[in-house]
């Protein structure tokens, strides 16, 4: 009897632990979907307002302060021959952006997790398309947050519920 109470709480126990896993989780990659919103939308809208004859460092120099607010986001804007515009400093989304397929929108289902150089990246691809740009030529973005605060939190999460499920049995096989 204790043992079957035991492993009905260690069940129960690990069940929760994993909806409130789960549920962190679908927060954390929304909090980054809303991030990457938000750099395109900046962006959009500081390539819509271009001028037709700015040169290319005043493009370069209104790129980064499109996006001079959100302190975790790199982006990579290239042509449709795969020349790169402006890419954020200390960024390398070059084999990213050729690999991921590209999508109309950035959310929950069409976003890419992928490891560089010991950094864990959410991110998407994204052809921009407006009359404005280029002589109506597409622009590829590629955009993307770092999420190691996240994997280590979800990491230290499961720890303390491993932690705690040891605990929980523990006292219930002594109680």
């Amino acid at each position: 009897l204790t043992v079957s109470i035991g492993a009905v709480m260690t069940v129960v126990l690990l069940t929760f632990g994993w909806m409130v896993e789960r549920s962190i989780n679908s927060h954390f990659v929304q909090q980054d979907v809303d991030e990457l919103n938000a750099v395109v939308q900046s962006l959009t809208q500081s390539l819509a307002e271009q001028p037709a004859s700015q040169a290319p460092d005043a493009l370069k120099r209104r790129l980064a302060a499109a996006v001079s607010g959100h302190h975790n986001a790199q982006f990579r804007v290239s042509d449709s021959d795969g020349n790169v515009i402006y890419a954020t400093s200390n960024s390398n989304l070059d084999s990213f952006a050729r690999v991921a397929p590209s999508v109309d929108t950035i959310d929950i289902d069409s976003v890419r997790i992928w490891r560089d150089k010991g950094q864990t990246y959410r991110g998407a691809v994204m052809q921009l398309r407006k009359n404005d740009f280029q002589d109506d030529k597409p622009l590829t973005l590629a955009v993307a947050t770092g999420i190691n605060f996240h994997l280590h939190y979800l990491e230290s999460f499961r720890s303390y519920l491993r932690l705690i499920t040891a605990v929980a049995c523990f006292i219930a096989i002594l109680a």
